[in-house]
């Protein structure tokens, strides 16, 4: 009896037994970066442009962006894209009017945004605190990038 009591209790014993999994290795934080035709995002946009000479303010303004993702097909990859139109409006009484089309996937690791011609990486996944990428990697370091009309 006590031969078969010590096996039946090592057993029992690795059976309750359970590795602890961080929660991102489930959901490795694809919500962070939502793609899914019919989504829309609004955002604020507030910009301050000082004179690069002293330190007074030149022009503050307020605009808002739209995002809608509209469509999505399948690459060459077999990676599906997902096309999304941009809005812009100068104040939220305005209507909104279309700006540029741009494109986003989820590749391997990665959330990835084509805009002006340019692959940009936005996010890595597994989403981890203080984890760092090049965004830019995808294009030559002397590639110039305007940003508000400064590049």
């Amino acid at each position: 009896m006590l031969k078969l009591a010590i096996p039946l209790l090592t057993i029992a014993l690795l059976a309750s037994c359970k590795t602890e999994q961080d929660p991102f290795d489930r959901d490795f934080g694809f919500d962070y970066y939502p793609l899914e035709v019919g989504k829309s995002m609004i955002y604020q946009m507030d910009s301050t442009i000082y004179d690069p000479t002293g330190d007074s303010m030149l022009i503050h303004s307020t605009t808002f962006l739209k995002e809608t993702v509209v469509d999505s097909f399948i690459d060459l990859t077999g990676t599906p894209v997902y096309r999304i139109e941009q809005y812009h409006r100068a104040a939220d009484t305005l209507p909104w009017a279309i700006n540029k089309v741009v494109t986003a996937s989820i590749t391997n690791n990665q959330a990835q945004r084509v805009e002006d011609n340019l692959r940009f990486i936005k996010l890595t996944f597994p989403v981890r605190e203080n984890n760092s990428w090049d965004g830019n990697v995808f294009f030559d370091s002397g590639t110039k990038v305007t940003v508000a009309g400064e590049t």
